[in-house]
């Protein structure tokens, strides 16, 4: 509920942000950007993620699956996706026109959890992913890749025993996604960028007394933390007693 409300206070200032704006910033900005045809292939089909290989070569992906080939937006079907809330991609990389990865996670129905589908040119296939322990619940948030043999799924894992999160990271070698995770403590990573097999980050925000920012970066051999400034007057701030 903490989470909806921020959510819902950070919606607000930004749109009365935008009415304070003078009418030449608004005109400046409404002309970046057009609207695209994109098609709905669900009943809900809100997009979560995107990622490009080219300009001719881009997939975004979240409770539909669509691609643009450089001219139009085209849906594709892919496994236990439906657009019913239960079920979200919410990562995507785009390796080539022929290689793509996707992960989400499944909230209901007879098989909860994350899922990993591979794009390979004509459809979207299941993709077996790490194995975890019955009390653990393995998230997905994010993903990235530097290569085709290089490529990370970022989330949490939470213990359902415990109630503990940890940050959970799936790595790609080519052959085979394996899974390792970092202290228990609170931190959700929503974010994920890789430049190299020795240069990868990951971002989101760790929660104990209050909401801080985070960052962990992987150096090839481990993922470690790396402190990181918390700008305004927000909830990034630790509390302090009067």
């Amino acid at each position: 509920m903490k989470l909806i409300l921020r959510a819902a206070m950070l919606l607000g200032l930004t749109v009365a942000l935008f009415q304070d704006s003078p009418a030449y910033g608004q005109t400046q900005l409404a002309s970046s950007f057009q609207i695209v045809p994109t098609p709905n292939q669900n009943f809900n089909s809100e997009l979560l993620a995107a990622s490009a290989s080219s300009a001719n070569d881009i997939w975004a992906v979240g409770q539909s699956t669509i691609h643009f080939d450089g001219t139009t937006w085209t849906a594709f079907p892919a496994p236990m996706i439906k657009g019913d809330n239960n079920s979200f991609l919410q990562g995507v990389v785009a390796i080539s026109p022929t290689l793509a990865w996707a992960a989400g996670n499944v909230t209901d129905g007879p098989h909860p959890g994350q899922v990993i589908e591979q794009w390979n040119g004509t459809k979207w296939s299941l993709f077996p992913g790490p194995k975890f322990g019955k009390k653990d619940q393995a998230d997905v948030f994010a993903m990235t890749a530097s290569s085709a043999n290089d490529v990370w799924a970022i989330g949490s894992l939470m213990n359902r025993s415990t109630g503990l999160v940890s940050p959970l990271f799936e790595h790609w070698n080519g052959t085979a996604w394996t899974a390792t995770t970092g202290e228990s403590n609170n931190r959700f990573l929503f974010g994920a960028s890789a430049d190299a097999t020795n240069d990868a980050w990951a971002v989101g925000f760790e929660e104990a007394d209050n909401i801080e920012t985070a960052a962990m970066h992987w150096d090839g051999a481990n993922w470690k933390s790396v402190a990181t400034p918390n700008a305004g007057r927000g909830a990034q701030y630790p509390r302090v007693a009067p």
